[in-house]
């Protein structure tokens, strides 16, 4: 279990791999299936990630979020107050972008497949 949101957005190797989840998603054909070890961390956050690439609000990304066992709205907050209180990204979409290096092609490509 890896549930250190925070890290998430700190950490290159876990960027990376969220980077590398996302447009995988993006490229696949077909339905898409993403799980972890408990199923809520690391899908949770990548799940989020998505949603908010795909222009879904706080509120529809928090009661997504909310819908898995075991989920608090603390938890995924810590992450996004990372993000917020990043001087390096302020925003999720500048997370998204530079923190996961997303291209418009990328947003392109997630909003088509899942919006």
């Amino acid at each position: 279990p890896d549930a250190k949101y925070p890290l998430y957005v700190t950490d290159s190797a876990r960027r990376a791999a969220f980077a590398k989840a996302l447009r995988a998603a993006a490229a696949a054909k077909g339905s898409v299936l993403v799980h972890c070890a408990a199923g809520k961390d690391r899908t949770g956050w990548t799940v989020a990630m998505l949603m908010y690439s795909i222009g879904a609000s706080d509120s529809q990304v928090m009661a997504e979020y909310l819908r898995t066992s075991g989920t608090t709205a603390s938890t995924l907050q810590e992450g996004l107050d990372a993000i917020t209180t990043s001087p390096d990204y302020g925003n999720v979409d500048t997370y998204l972008r530079k923190g996961l290096g997303l291209k418009d092609a990328d947003f392109t490509a997630l909003r088509a497949k899942f919006a």
